[in-house]
């Protein structure tokens, strides 16, 4: 009896798109439940001051990620998959991102070069340099991912993420630690590496090849997402580089508490989307507009019906959820969740119109409109937290997510309707 550990091959087409959703969904669910639980773990077996230094630590491992290689990570799944649809390679996207990538890396080591020898900065060389082989290896590591979603291998892609997450869940229960040696685990559970990249398929990527005028259009593209990433930079560490500026650690680690759990559920409505983001491109190339708008129109509106039950679910127990995750020191954190919540729901909303503008071209107007929801939500939450602390700052952020929200709907909603007469090329 053959078996098939990554193919669905013996299934009845209409049924494979529900099995492969459902179990991608389900490994990534696992994967950022064995996440929660990780964070849980390192929350009670820090202090909450030596956890708002950890958070700091991140702030730091954010920046590094962001600028080193997040904001051209999705070259790989939208033009490799698009590449790959048309010629059956992925030949010229992978070293056209290889040489953004070679620029980026030269770029953030040079700025971490200024930060450790000429700034005042206060974290320990020996870190520094745990954090900065970290950042090396989720670069791999996210590669990886975004090769098998642009092959359409959402369940390896999968299967490396929750590899990782296990091993680094295992580390944290069994293993007592101190900041440096967490740094440590969190460095030795990228080992699952080693393995997934034998999956390669080398024809993918040789001969080596360079299309002037598709790098043209790859970094005209990967510019539009450094402008983006400079925007969700700000949205996911503004509020905590605020709070490390204005507040204690005690109040960075509370904050950080809620903003877990909130950053949780919006990188999961990317996976939602990672999901559907290579079918899509196959429709939009072969202009199956009919496809397209059963997917705006349907399967859209049932996910996102879904994901505000869960949100609302979230906001009434937020209390017993944040005491029973982290503890009672952490309670303050609960009011703080429920704001946040309320941002989330409208993102879940407006990742479809990332989606949506990706796919069809538009990436700058997304980017300019991220770059500016970053700049309006750090304005308020530094204005809003003269007057409310803490509670100040997520409602700074909530505000700009329902702002620019509503911005999308009203650009590009009517486009989408009238998809069937939208010129595509």
């Amino acid at each position: 009896m053959k078996m098939y550990l990554f193919k669905l091959d013996n299934l009845d087409p209409k049924y494979e798109k529900i099995i492969s959703l459902f179990l991608y969904s389900f490994l990534n669910l696992l994967s950022f439940f064995i996440s929660f639980i990780i964070n849980i773990v390192v929350v009670n077996k820090l202090s909450v001051s030596l956890f708002g230094v950890y958070t700091n630590y991140l702030i730091f491992l954010g920046f590094l990620i962001n600028f080193g290689y997040s904001w051209h990570s999705s070259v790989i799944l939208y033009f490799g998959a698009k590449e790959k649809a048309n010629t059956g390679k992925l030949t010229n996207t992978f070293w056209i991102r290889n040489l953004i990538f070679a620029l980026s890396f030269f770029f953030t080591t040079f700025i971490l070069f200024l930060f450790t020898i000429f700034g005042n900065f206060s974290f320990p060389i020996n870190d520094i340099v745990i954090l900065f082989y970290i950042f090396i290896l989720s670069f791999f590591e996210d590669y990886l991912i975004q090769y098998f979603l642009a092959i359409d291998k959402k369940l390896k892609s999968s299967l490396l993420l929750l590899s990782t997450k296990l091993i680094l869940f295992i580390s944290v229960i069994f293993f007592e630690f101190d900041l440096f040696s967490l740094l440590v685990i969190n460095l030795v559970s990228f080992s699952p590496l080693l393995i997934f990249i034998f999956f390669i398929k080398k024809d993918d990527f040789f001969p080596t090849k360079f299309d002037r005028l598709m790098f043209q259009k790859v970094l005209d593209f990967s510019i539009w997402q450094f402008i983006g990433f400079l925007g969700l930079f700000l949205i996911n560490y503004g509020d905590l580089f605020l709070l490390s500026l204005l507040f204690t650690n005690e109040s960075l680690a509370i904050y950080a508490v809620a903003l877990k759990l909130f950053s949780a559920l919006h990188s999961f409505s990317f996976i939602i989307t990672n999901f559907y983001t290579t079918r899509l491109i196959k429709f939009y190339e072969s202009m199956k507009i009919r496809n397209l708008r059963i997917f705006f129109y349907r399967d859209r509106l049932i996910l996102f019906i879904i994901s505000t039950f869960m949100h609302l679910l979230i906001i009434f127990f937020s209390n017993d959820i944040v005491n029973l995750l982290f503890g009672s020191r952490y309670t303050s954190a609960s009011l703080i969740l429920q704001v946040l919540m309320v941002g989330s729901i409208f993102n879940y909303w407006k990742v479809y119109y990332m989606l949506y503008l990706n796919i069809f071209g538009f990436h700058k107007y997304q980017q300019i409109l991220n770059l500016f929801q970053a700049i309006f939500a750090v304005f308020l939450s530094y204005i809003f937290s003269s007057y409310y602390g803490i509670l100040g700052i997520a409602a700074g952020s909530v505000i700009s997510i329902i702002v620019i929200s509503l911005i999308f709907l009203f650009l590009y909603e009517k486009k989408i309707y009238c998809l069937k007469k939208f010129n595509v090329k």
